[in-house]
Order: structure tokens, then C-alpha cells, then sequence
């Protein structure tokens, strides 16, 4: 730099560019090239990191499998710094369930406009009852699926 002339250095144009993309069996695949779910499952992990704001995440599932929610969206919110806040509209039990949420808001409608139904800790009998209820499919279908589970288990 010494024999550089430190002016022109001061006036170069220098044009930085973001390029996301994501491994597709052995393939990167630009942003472009991919399905709504492929860009949520490379957005979603940044947009997580932000912890100096409020975030709002509007049902997740509707573009993300369970294996990610599961593998990376938990993983994700659990390693957000205690103190930041994130709002999830869900029909997904796995993420107020294994994202250990501490508030739960089951939401009800008339047809024209939504209401609270209940609010209240993860752990609130009512709360529990409505996850089982609600987003699992009933005690039976929960029951079925611990069942399943418990016989195919890896050892």
C-alpha cells in the first residue's frame, strides 16, 4: 500500500452481495431454484438470530417438515438468548412443546373474529388438554402415535 495511491483506494466501488443457498443431495441450489419450504428452511435459522427484536412467526409448518422443525427451528429458538421474545401462530404442538414455550395462547373464532380461548404457562392443565386436543388430533390419536413410537424405538 505504501506505493498505492490511498485516494483511489478510498473511491473504489466495492458491491457486496448475499448469496444463500442450500444442498440439495449433492447440488447448492440459489435461493431462486427453490421451493417455498427449501427458502423457509434457509431463512428461517438467520431470521432467528435476530434477538434485539420482537419476531413474529406465522405457522411455520404450513412450508417446514416435522424433521426440520424438529432438528433446526427448536435447536434454533433454544439458543436464542433468554431474554428475546418470539411469537409463534402454530397448529404444531412441537414447537410449543420442545421449544419449551413459557406462554401458550390458544386462539378461538366465531367466523368473523378471533378471541383468547386460554393463556397460560406451558405446563397449565388447560393448556396441556388444549395441546392434546387441539394440535395432537385428541388423547387417543396422542396415545396411538406413543404407542407407535414406543414399539419402533432404536435401541
Amino acid at each position: 500500500l505504501r506505493n498505492s495511491d490511498l485516494g483511489t483506494l478510498a473511491t473504489v466501488a466495492v458491491e457486496d452481495t448475499v448469496s444463500l443457498q442450500l444442498l440439495d443431495g449433492t447440488t447448492y441450489k440459489g435461493i431462486g431454484e427453490l421451493s417455498t419450504g427449501q427458502r423457509c428452511t434457509v431463512v428461517l435459522p438467520l431470521v432467528l438470530r435476530h434477538t434485539d427484536r420482537i419476531l413474529i412467526v406465522d405457522q411455520p409448518e404450513d412450508h417446514i417438515d416435522n424433521a426440520f422443525i424438529a432438528d433446526t427451528l427448536i435447536l434454533s429458538l433454544i439458543a436464542r438468548d433468554p431474554e428475546s421474545q418470539v411469537i409463534f401462530s402454530t397448529h404444531n404442538a412441537n414447537i410449543p412443546v420442545l421449544g419449551n414455550a413459557d406462554q401458550v395462547v390458544q386462539l378461538g373464532s366465531d367466523g368473523k373474529r378471533g378471541f383468547p380461548v386460554l393463556a397460560s404457562d406451558l405446563n397449565d392443565p388447560s393448556v396441556v388438554e388444549a395441546i392434546t386436543t387441539v394440535m395432537e388430533g385428541g388423547v387417543e390419536a396422542f396415545k396411538r402415535r406413543a404407542s407407535f413410537y414406543g414399539k419402533h424405538a432404536a435401541s
